[in-house]
């Protein structure tokens, strides 16, 4: 930030506040308003209708853009999530994630051999932490499954206040139900919100707006689409006909005008509370969503503008003038500098953002950057490149992205590149640069396919969703162990008594140098209830003809399906040339299948600390049928 952006923001304030006419009730010259950062998610910029989509989808969030800026041509940093939000909340075009991925967090947090030597780079400061420290009370409200209390993203807030969804009815209205008394109660007080909304994303629960997207009589037909789409295993549309895919279409569109009228609701409130005037409203997405095109459904994979395009629409009267229409390039990572900008905070000469402040844009809208990126990609008003995948389209004569026209234009992908690289170069730098030194001060763990796995020849692979008894029949194996590399909660490494005798298995991975104690969490298709010394479970953390050990039972917890967990800790262990061994030896006395979920890490220090509890039943419950709505678990 420059020194002058106070100033420039103080005379930007009177210069508005005149051509307002001095309507409403206007903030005070410097006074730095409330933030109010409505993130929807999978919101694509394209069925809003205030950026020209033909249905009716967005009618309050166009009155919101009427009364400030609409950015028609911003793009996320990311394809899903975990990828976006950390760009947005950092500035950064690479970052370390801010939330597990995992879909059901065992009271720890996930990582894997590649996350848990990075760091976040000495330069970065998050947004909420910088507006705190600035006087800001700060709130998170949302109904994503991933953000759970403990991850670096919620323990950043004040307040933090989740939902849960289903396909059953609609959240969006009680996420806003329970943000409105919020702010009457923080009205006069300076405060940071961020709204996380998972409308339009899925699920599709029947709702009063569907009617106006779909088509005449076609009930029959979107209860079994939905059980198709709730049912699917993949991204793919593949045997999707035309006739379905404008039947999700309506769906989400319904979805997106039904999460509009609660934010109409919200922004009427800011104005009855004499709000409205003080508050920096934004409303914004994470990433966008396939809906048929490029024969896919859902998000995440390459950077289409059908998942990178996304809305961004900024309202604050006394700075912001009613009706710009920003038409130049911008990106999720210049909301961060845009929003100190406005609200006059300058950052620690320490620290630095990757993005721009947009006022510029808003004074001169048709002021243009020459490109915008994600993480592999470079796109231009007229061409976009991704590298990776070697595919490089002209946006003027193809904008859906049909085309790959790499092979008759290798120059213009060249000089892509190249861009690419020399404007990513010291990003990129900057983040393998930022690697862990010292041993983690927290508790993590790895998932059974974060490790290496010997010998090879005696487990079989699979990538089967669904519960143990589906990846049994679909898999097959006839070999005594199965790694199923899905991201379902049977994601794991089971152990089959029945195929014949188990040999021993070496896990490996790299992991930092210090003292750890060491836990497993075994899944078992019924109850074990021999002690653990006789249920045939053994462990060594090396293999120079140290003796197998028994591990100790700490707990256990039932999940919904019938699949029992137990924690089994196996002791302390020194790691040294960040090399970790385990070995598995299994005897048991049935033939029963078992599954090997993950292997926990805990800091040793002293005596150490038990390992974190595993979630109870009803927790274990509770959270499979919010990843289940949400499309994560099929």
């Amino acid at each position: 930030m420059k020194d002058t952006a106070p100033l420039i923001v103080l005379c930007l304030i009177s210069i508005c506040a005149a051509a307002c006419g001095g309507q409403g009730v206007s903030a005070k010259a410097g006074e730095r308003p409330n933030v109010i950062l409505i993130v929807l998610d999978s919101a694509r910029a394209d069925h809003f209708s205030g950026y020209g989509y033909a249905k009716n989808t967005t009618p309050q969030m166009d009155k919101i853009g009427g009364r400030g800026a609409v950015f028609l041509r911003n793009f996320s940093q990311g394809t899903d999530t975990p990828h976006s939000i950390s760009k947005i909340f950092f500035s950064r075009y690479f970052s370390l994630g801010i939330f597990g991925t995992d879909p059901l967090p065992w009271g720890t947090r996930h990582e894997s051999p590649g996350t848990i030597f990075k760091t976040f780079d000495g330069q970065q400061v998050f947004l909420s932490n910088i507006l705190s420290a600035n006087g800001y009370r700060t709130a998170l409200f949302h109904d994503n499954a991933f953000f759970s209390k403990d991850s670096y993203l919620a323990r950043k807030f004040d307040e933090y206040y989740p939902f849960e969804t289903s396909r059953n009815q609609p959240t969006d209205g009680k996420i806003i139900s329970a943000l409105i008394p919020w702010i009457e109660k923080n009205k006069k007080r300076k405060f940071f919100i961020y709204c996380h909304i998972m409308s339009p994303h899925e699920p599709y629960p029947p709702k009063e707006e569907d009617k106006e997207f779909l088509p005449d009589k076609a009930g029959s037909s979107v209860d079994a689409l939905r059980k198709k789409f709730y049912a699917r295993t993949g991204p793919r549309a593949h045997g999707w006909s035309g006739d379905e895919l404008r039947i999700l279409r309506g769906l989400y569109d319904g979805n997106l005008k039904h999460t509009d009228r609660w934010i109409g609701t919200l922004h009427r409130k800011l104005g009855e509370l004499e709000l409205d005037q003080k508050t920096l409203l934004i409303i914004t997405a994470d990433h966008g969503e396939n809906l048929g095109e490029h024969g896919l459904l859902g998000h995440s994979g390459q950077p289409f503008d059908s998942v990178t395009h996304i809305p961004l629409i900024m309202a604050y009267p006394p700075l912001i003038p009613a009706g710009v229409r920003v038409t130049g390039l911008t990106e999720a990572v210049d909301i961060m500098p845009t929003i100190l900008e406005i609200c006059m905070i300058d950052l620690p000469k320490s620290k630095s953002m990757d993005g721009v402040s947009l006022l510029g844009l808003i004074r001169d809208p048709k002021d243009d950057r020459e490109f915008v990126f994600t993480k592999d990609s470079i796109r231009s008003e007229s061409y976009k490149y991704m590298i990776s995948e070697g595919l490089l389209y002209d946006l003027k004569k193809d904008p859906r992205e049909t085309r790959n026209i790499v092979k008759q234009s290798p120059l213009a992908a060249e000089r892509l590149k190249e861009k690419f690289e020399n404007a990513m170069r010291p990003y990129k730098k900057r983040y393998e640069k930022s690697i862990r030194e010292t041993q983690p001060a927290f508790p993590f763990y790895f998932r059974i396919k974060d490790f290496k796995i010997a010998p090879k020849d005696v487990f079989e692979t699979s990538w089967v969703n669904g519960d143990m008894a589906v990846i049994l029949e679909k898999a097959s194996p006839s070999k005594p162990w199965l790694l199923n590399r899905n991201f379902s909660r049977t994601g794991g490494l089971f152990c089959l008594p029945g195929n014949g005798l188990p040999p021993t298995l070496t896990l490996s991975a790299r992991l930092p140098e210090g003292s750890y104690q060491v836990s497993v969490l075994l899944g078992s298709a019924g109850k074990i209830r021999l002690p653990p010394e006789k249920a045939g479970f053994r462990f060594r953390f090396d293999s120079n003809n140290t003796p197998f050990a028994c591990p100790k039972l700490i707990e256990f917890a039932r999940e919904q399906n019938g699949l029992f967990y137990y924690h089994f800790r196996l002791g302390k262990t020194r790691v040294e040339q960040e090399k970790f061994q385990l070995q598995f030896h299994f005897r048991p006395l049935k033939e029963r299948p078992y599954l090997i979920r993950h292997v926990q890490f805990s800091p040793a220090r002293g005596r150490g600390k038990e390992a974190p509890k595993a979630p109870d039943e009803e927790e274990l419950r509770r959270r499979t049928e919010q990843l289940k709505s949400l499309g994560y678990l099929h």
